[in-house]
């Protein structure tokens, strides 16, 4: 069994907030100093299913997405983690943007509302 500490609460309170990422930007949003401590650490949390790690399209990464088990972790209720390829592109760059502005004007990460969180205050539109 795994015990979490901080860091990977932190990993996965950021992974469930943009529904899915990278493992570039897993790293850019954690304060680990080695990036061989951080793939480590992120294979341990793969391994004992709070991550799951998939590949999506050829010449892409492996996309990091969070699990029941996570979910569970950070007591809150199970969301929807479907990975779209339609949208997948679109959700990665808007991650890069994000990390861009908060690393350029060193901003929290409460300073920021990922479009998913946006879409949750909002009712879902009429036509």
């Amino acid at each position: 069994m795994l015990k979490l500490v901080s860091r990977d609460l932190e990993i996965l309170r950021e992974v469930e907030r943009w529904r899915f990422c990278l493992s570039r930007q897993i790293y850019d949003f954690t304060s680990f100093k080695s990036k061989s401590t951080f793939y480590r650490r992120l294979k341990l949390l793969v391994d004992h299913g709070y991550l799951t790690k998939k590949r999506y399209l050829y010449g892409l990464p492996a996309i990091y997405t969070v699990t029941a088990q996570s979910y569970k972790e950070l007591a809150i209720p199970v969301k929807n983690n479907k990975v779209s390829v339609g949208i997948l592109e679109h959700e990665l760059a808007v991650i890069d943007c994000y990390l861009y502005f908060k690393n350029k004007y060193e901003l929290g990460s409460d300073d920021f509302q990922s479009e998913r969180e946006l879409r949750n205050e909002f009712t879902s539109s009429k036509h």
